[in-house]
């Protein structure tokens, strides 16, 4: 047996990395952050609690790590629909598409950002990427509404934000009872309709 490349310990700490973020991912939404420790997080990975810290070096480095992965990919949906779309009204429906797939598909993530803003002690913590979110997304809806033509952008972009967290928190707590694509036919009835 041949030694490994650098590029084969790469993949394998790449493919360790993520084996314990969908671990403690899992573990967040269930249980809540504070809730889990670093030792159920590495047992549920498959791995020892001194190996994790080669990974991490605390749980607070590792919840940054996914949000930020998060925000990554929701920061990418917002590129690409407005790359692929020209027009304003196809841009915020291809958005609101997106964000709607995004939450069906990967609701571990919404669940624990969820989950985080219910969690004082947390809150704080993650304040940086949230704040940052919420205000890009404010400005994104902001400038799409003013090329529809809307008069007052800003309460317009902030009840638009309002419903849709309202609607994803109605589904994450009532789960697949919840009529989440008539929730999206009628958010998009409401807003890309101006």
């Amino acid at each position: 047996m041949s030694p490994k490349t650098k590029e084969q310990f790469k993949e394998i700490r790449n493919q360790s990395k993520a084996s314990i973020q969908a671990a403690a991912l899992e573990l967040f939404g269930k249980q809540g952050y504070a809730n889990t420790s670093i030792s159920q997080i590495a047992k549920a990975a498959g791995i020892s609690k001194g190996l994790m810290y080669n990974y991490f070096e605390s749980k607070e480095v590792l919840l940054r790590e996914i949000l930020l992965a998060a925000f990554g990919e929701g920061e990418n949906l917002m590129e690409t629909s407005l790359l692929q779309q020209s027009a304003p009204k196809e841009q915020l429906l291809a958005i609101i598409e997106g964000t709607f797939y995004m939450v069906r598909s990967q609701p571990q993530y919404w669940k624990l950002l969820t989950t985080l803003a219910f969690q004082p002690e947390i809150a704080g913590e993650i304040e940086w990427a949230t704040k940052h979110k919420r205000e890009g997304t404010l400005e994104l809806f902001k400038n799409i509404l003013a090329q529809l033509g809307v008069k007052d952008t800003e309460k317009e972009a902030y009840l638009m934000g309002a419903t849709l967290d309202g609607i994803l928190l109605q589904y994450f707590f009532l789960g697949n009872t919840y009529p989440l694509e008539d929730m999206k036919k009628l958010y998009i009835e409401r807003f890309c309709n101006f």
